[in-house]
C-alpha cells in the first residue's frame, strides 16, 4: 500500500514541478549576455531597447555610450527615448526604424528566444494563459516574402541550438525551415509518460505518438495560407515598411483597394488581434528600413510621437553600427542617393516623384477645429466642385469644399472649412458587383443646403467634366455657379497660388470631422503629398500617380481650385471678375423660394431652408468694378 501510494505522490509532484511556474526566471539583459544563456554583446541602440522594452532600466542605468545615442536620437529624429523610462504603461508595439547592417534581426531574433525561454519558465503555459490545453502558442515571424521571413528565423533557431538550457525542450521531429517547436515541461513529462507505457507494451500493439511540442516558432510571408487564427504571444513584422500597400480608393477608412489580403493593413488586422489573448505579454514588434511616408508602418512610428505604449527607436546605420562608419558607405549614396538615405539613412522619405514637402502637409489641419457647416455673416465664401469625371464616372468621387479668407496683420489667411465626398454606390446584382454613379441631383442637394447655412457664398466654381446641368440649374435660380476649366495653364496658376500659400502656411484645414466613418482631410492631404508635377519644356502638368497607392487628385484639386479662387476674390483679381461677368455671373444670390429637401445630403443635418436675404442687398453690378466692391474688406 505505501509503495503505492508513495508512487502516486511521486507522479503528482513530477506534474506539480512540470506545470508550476518557476521563480526563477532572469531579465531579459542576463540572458542575453550571460554565458549561461546567449552570450552576446550588444550596440548601444540594442542595449537601450532591450531596457525600455523591458523595464529593467532601474536595474541596469544606462551607460555612457547609451545616454549618448539616447540624446543623438532626441536631437536628430526628435525621438524621445527617456519619456519611456518612468512610464509604467505596458508596451503594445515596439517600432525600430533602423538602417540596413545595424543588427535589427539579432535584436528581434533574441527577443523570440527569450520569449521562448520565458514560456517554457512557466511550466504550463497554456493553464497559465488560461487557453485550450496542448494548443500551440506561436511566436511568429512575418515578411513580404518566404526569403525575408527566415532571416529573422535562422538566426534565432541558431541561438536556440547553441544555447544549452534549451537542449531538453528542442523538438528536433518538428524541425523544417520554417517552423521549430520547443517543449513545455508539461510536454515533456507527457511524452515520459508515453515513453514509459510503449516500453510496456507487448510486440505488435500500437504504440502511442509523441506529443508535440506546443510553442512553435514559425516563419510565413503574407502569401501563406492558414496564418490567420492563430494563437500569437509574439509576432513580428520583418521589414515592414516594404509590404505591399494598401490603395486608397475613397475617404472611407475601411475602403481600400479590393481583391489582396497582403497588404500590409490587412496583414496586420488579421495576426495582431491573437496576442492580446495574452494581456500584457503580447507583443507585436515592426522593424524595416524606411520606405516613402506612408503605410502601416509609418503610422506606427507617427504614433509612437503620441503614445507611451509604443517605443520607437530611428538610427541610421552608422550610428546603430559602430563598426561602420559613414565614409564606408559613400559608394551606395553615390549609386543610389535617394535609395541611400532610406535603406541606410532610416529616413521616411516623401512620395516617390512628390514635390511637397510633407513637413508643411502636415500643419495644415487645425487639429482642435471641426468642420464649419454654418456661416459667420463677417465671411465670404467660396464652394468649389470636382464632379467624377472621364468616362467611368464610378470609379471616381465627386468632391466638394468650401472655405473662406480671413485678414490678419495685413496678411491673408485661407480656411479650408470643409471637404466632402459622395462616392458610387456599389450593389451585388446576382454576384457581381455594379457601381451605380453618383446621382448629380443629390448633390445639387448637398449645395443648395450648404449655401443656405453658409449664407455669404459668393461663387460656386465647377470644374468642366459633367457640370452642365449642374451650372444651369444655379444661375437660373440667381445663384453664382460658373465653370473653372482645369487647363494644364489654370491648373499651374492654381496650384501655384497654393503652394505659395502653403509654404507661406497662410493655408488652414478645419480638421475635425464629424463622420468618423470618412476621413475627406486625410484623403486630400495622401493626394497632395503624391501629387506629380511634370514639367516639359514650357509646360507644367499636376496630375495623379498612375499607379501607387494613391491614384486620385480630386480633393486636392478643390482645395487648390477654392484656395486660389479665394485669393482672386480677396486681391480683386481683375481677370477673375471678368471671368464672372462673362459666365453672366452675379456675386451674390438673389433669394429663392427652393426649400432643401427634408433628410438632404448634408452630414449632421436635415432639410434646411435658405435664410432669405441673408447674403443679399443692393441690385446686381454691371461691371468689373461693380463687381470688385463686393470684395474683402481690410
Amino acid at each position: 500500500m505505501s509503495v503505492g501510494s508513495d508512487y502516486f505522490k511521486k507522479r503528482i509532484r513530477e506534474i506539480d514541478t512540470a506545470e508550476k511556474p518557476h521563480d526563477d526566471v532572469v531579465d531579459i539583459i542576463e540572458f542575453t549576455t550571460s554565458p549561461s544563456f546567449l552570450h552576446l554583446s550588444l550596440f548601444p541602440w540594442q542595449s537601450v531597447c532591450l531596457k525600455l522594452y523591458y523595464k529593467v532600466v532601474d536595474k541596469y542605468p544606462f551607460t555612457e555610450e547609451e545616454k549618448a545615442f539616447i540624446v543623438y536620437v532626441k536631437a536628430r529624429w526628435r525621438v524621445d527615448l527617456m519619456k519611456y523610462v518612468n512610464a509604467t504603461i505596458p508596451f503594445r508595439i515596439l517600432v525600430l526604424v533602423i538602417g540596413r547592417r545595424s543588427g535589427k534581426t539579432s535584436l528581434v531574433a533574441l527577443v523570440l528566444c527569450y520569449e521562448a525561454y520565458k514560456l517554457i519558465k512557466k511550466g504550463n503555459p497554456q493553464k497559465y494563459y488560461g487557453i485550450i490545453e496542448d494548443d500551440e502558442i506561436c511566436l511568429m515571424n512575418c515578411a513580404s516574402n518566404e526569403r525575408q521571413a527566415k532571416q529573422v528565423f535562422r538566426r534565432a533557431k541558431a541561438f536556440l541550438k547553441n544555447c544549452a538550457f534549451f537542449n531538453d525542450y528542442l523538438d528536433f521531429d518538428k524541425d523544417s525551415e520554417t517552423e521549430l517547436r520547443l517543449f513545455t515541461p508539461r510536454d515533456a513529462l507527457h511524452n515520459r509518460r508515453i515513453q514509459e507505457r510503449n516500453a510496456l507494451r507487448k510486440r505488435g500493439e500500437q504504440r502511442e505518438n509523441y506529443v508535440r511540442g506546443t510553442i512553435l516558432l514559425w516563419c510565413i510571408s503574407t502569401t501563406a495560407r492558414g496564418s490567420r487564427g492563430v494563437t500569437a504571444l509574439l509576432i513580428i513584422f520583418d521589414e515592414f515598411a516594404h509590404f505591399l500597400r494598401a490603395k486608397i480608393k475613397s475617404g472611407k477608412t475601411k475602403q481600400i483597394e479590393a481583391g489582396s489580403n497582403q497588404t500590409d493593413v490587412e496583414v496586420y488586422r488579421a495576426l495582431t488581434p491573437s496576442v492580446k489573448t495574452f494581456g500584457k505579454d503580447g507583443k507585436i514588434i515592426a522593424l524595416s528600413t524606411p520606405r516613402e511616408k506612408g503605410g502601416r508602418c509609418y503610422s506606427l512610428y507617427q504614433e509612437s510621437f503620441e503614445s507611451l505604449s509604443v517605443l520607437a527607436i530611428q538610427a541610421e546605420t552608422w550610428r546603430a553600427n559602430p563598426h561602420i562608419a559613414e565614409e564606408d558607405l559613400q559608394e551606395e549614396k553615390k549609386e543610389d542617393p535617394r535609395g541611400y538615405r532610406s535603406e541606410y539613412g532610416a529616413e521616411f522619405l516623401d512620395p516617390a516623384g512628390s514635390f511637397l514637402p510633407t513637413e508643411k502637409l502636415s500643419k495644415l489641419p487645425i487639429k482642435d477645429k471641426p468642420i464649419l457647416l454654418t456661416g459667420r455673416i463677417e465671411h465670404k465664401y467660396i464652394i468649389t466642385l470636382d464632379p467624377a469625371k472621364g468616362s467611368d464616372p464610378t470609379s471616381d468621387t465627386y468632391a466638394v469644399g468650401w472655405g473662406h479668407a480671413e485678414i490678419d496683420q495685413d496678411t491673408y489667411h485661407y480656411y479650408v472649412d470643409g471637404l466632402h465626398g459622395f462616392e458610387p454606390t456599389i450593389q451585388d446584382q446576382g454576384g457581381f458587383l455594379n457601381a451605380i454613379p453618383v446621382n448629380p441631383l443629390v448633390v445639387d442637394q448637398f449645395i443648395l443646403d450648404l449655401v443656405s447655412r453658409l449664407r455669404n457664398v459668393v461663387l460656386i466654381a465647377y470644374d468642366q467634366y459633367n457640370s452642365a446641368s449642374s451650372i444651369a440649374k444655379f444661375q437660373q435660380l440667381h445663384l453664382p455657379a460658373l465653370e473653372t476649366t482645369f487647363t494644364n495653364a489654370y491648373k499651374a496658376k492654381m496650384y501655384g497660388a497654393f503652394f505659395q500659400k502653403l509654404n507661406l502656411e497662410t493655408v488652414h484645414f478645419y480638421g475635425i470631422e464629424q463622420n468618423t466613418e470618412y476621413h475627406w482631410i486625410d484623403t486630400c492631404l495622401l493626394e497632395l503629398a503624391y501629387l506629380q508635377e511634370i514639367v516639359s519644356g514650357n509646360s507644367v502638368t499636376y496630375k495623379h500617380p498612375d499607379s501607387g497607392p494613391v491614384t486620385t487628385d480630386d480633393f486636392a484639386d478643390v482645395s487648390a481650385n477654392l484656395v486660389y479662387l479665394l485669393e482672386q476674390y480677396a486681391i480683386q483679381g481683375v481677370d477673375f471678375y471678368k471671368k464672372l461677368l462673362q459666365a453672366g455671373v452675379r456675386p451674390q444670390p438673389k433669394s429663392t423660394t427652393l426649400s432643401p429637401v427634408t433628410g438632404s445630403s448634408l452630414p449632421g443635418y436635415g432639410g434646411l431652408k435658405p435664410v432669405a436675404g441673408s447674403s443679399r442687398g443692393g441690385g446686381p453690378p454691371t461691371t468689373a468694378a461693380g463687381l470688385r466692391d463686393r470684395r474683402f474688406r481690410r
